[in-house]
């Protein structure tokens, strides 16, 4: 299936409401109207094409549709993906080519270095540290400035590094120093010759590559397994029982039972990703799996009569058998 790149606008006041949308029992049927409204009450009413040229609209509807809309009461529960809000922002603020930062790339992946193996809040606190140290203005001349003056007093410790991270994001500010990578090239470059290029750099793998690929880049089929909230999400919602500790799934064991499961997202296995974080959230998530928020048309006088002749009819059918 190819990615449509066709950009989407979705001008206030033309879509359903979404409490009338969850009254219908089609709910695949209706994903576009439900995607529609979704996004609408979250605020985006500037278009919903991502940086990567795919439009969120179609997105949305796809996964909301797939699967027989298994994941529908999921997205209401939790409403439009949240890591794309920027589009909210009309045509003079909303993010670009002119208006990014220019060394977003760069910042990016020393956010997601520090946030290896950590809990949100500390790593956001992690990259603060790292904001306040380069007063704002971090870039790799300024990181190898501070390696020259020594990585463990002005980088490490300041900052809150491990050994490893702070070696990682040095590595970093070389490769970008020596040309081995630069902002356009991660601007413009395909999933797989960005996840070649940074594997290169010591200390990141595949889930730093899943998560600047996902998230900065925003390319729309991602499949972070190397997730672990991604993958207790998975567990949870699709009732899987792995090969890991305590039936938690592996992700190199139990890969092809996760990309089974996720098939039918594709191309759109970042979205549907994003909602098994919000799964791996939620407490009652066997409930939004199984408990669709729509309602049956109400039973009328006409329908109860039609059902208590069926009803005598089955009695008198049974009598004369046992008689």
């Amino acid at each position: 299936m190819v990615v449509s790149r066709k950009s989407s606008s979705i001008p206030p006041g033309t879509a359903t409401p979404s409490s009338t949308i969850r009254k219908s029992s089609n709910v695949p049927g209706n994903a576009t109207a439900m995607a529609e409204a979704l996004l609408l009450e979250a605020g985006f009413v500037h278009g919903t094409k991502t940086k990567a040229g795919w439009c969120l609209k179609e997105g949305l509807t796809h996964i909301l549709s797939a699967d027989d809309g298994k994941m529908v009461p999921l997205i209401q529960q939790h409403g439009a993906p949240k890591m794309y809000n920027w589009l909210k922002g009309d045509a003079k603020t909303r993010r670009n080519e002119e208006t990014m930062p220019p060394h977003i790339c760069f910042q990016s992946l020393c956010r997601i270095v520090a946030g290896q193996q950590l809990a949100g809040a500390a790593a956001a606190a992690m990259n603060q540290r790292l904001m306040n140290l380069t007063e704002g203005k971090l870039n790799p001349d300024i990181i190898l400035k501070l390696a020259d003056q020594g990585v463990e007093e002005h980088l490490k410790k300041p900052v809150g590094y491990s050994k490893a991270k702070a070696n990682c994001v040095v590595a970093l500010a070389n490769a970008f120093h020596d040309g081995d990578l630069s902002e356009e090239f991660l601007r413009s470059a395909s999933e797989p010759e960005t996840r070649e290029a940074l594997l290169k750099i010591k200390g990141i793998g595949p889930w730093t590559c899943d998560m600047f690929i996902m998230f900065v880049m925003e390319h729309p089929d991602v499949l972070p397994v190397g997730d672990l909230a991604v993958r207790n999400g998975m567990a949870k919602f699709f009732q899987l029982k792995g090969t890991g500790k305590a039936g938690s799934l592996d992700q190199k064991k139990d890969l092809k039972t996760m990309e089974n499961v996720m098939a039918p997202f594709v191309p759109y296995r970042s979205l549907a990703c994003y909602y098994m974080w919000r799964a791996d959230e939620t407490k009652d998530v066997m409930n939004a799996t199984s408990t669709m928020t729509t309602t049956r048309p109400k039973r009328t006088d006409d329908d109860a009569a039609v059902s208590k002749t069926k009803k005598k009819k089955a009695n008198a059918k049974k009598t004369r058998k046992v008689t």
